[in-house]
């Protein structure tokens, strides 16, 4: 798999992400927004080494660890962020949620 990555502007800096082919669309990976994406992993599969914005922890994993950290997901074998606020926690939630769902319709769309 290709470590091409992808720049995205967000609050006047670069963040990279893995590129869209890797992923599928972002529009169905948004949390990767949330995250700095340093590099690719050599262990293979969707994992990468990637750094939370909020908190600056750094992490190797995949998209799974990502909504762990960010959603508070036990069992996903990374810690949850310390440095999320509330309300910040409820519109990550919410954008994951909505990626989720439109998702969900495309593939019930595409059985049609």
């Amino acid at each position: 798999m290709s470590s091409s990555r992808s720049a995205v502007k967000g609050k006047g800096k670069a963040v990279l992400r893995p590129s869209q082919i890797q992923l599928g669309g972002f529009n169905e990976s948004p949390l990767w927004n949330h995250v700095k994406v340093t590099g690719g992993a050599t262990s293979g599969g969707g994992n990468r080494h990637w750094m939370c914005n909020y908190c600056n922890k750094k992490v190797t994993g995949s998209y799974s660890k990502v909504k762990g950290h960010l959603l508070a997901i036990p069992l996903c074998g990374v810690t949850t962020c310390k440095n999320l606020s509330a309300e910040i926690m409820k519109a990550i939630k919410k954008e994951h949620d909505d990626a989720e769902r439109r998702k969900n319709i495309r593939i019930l769309e595409a059985r049609k």
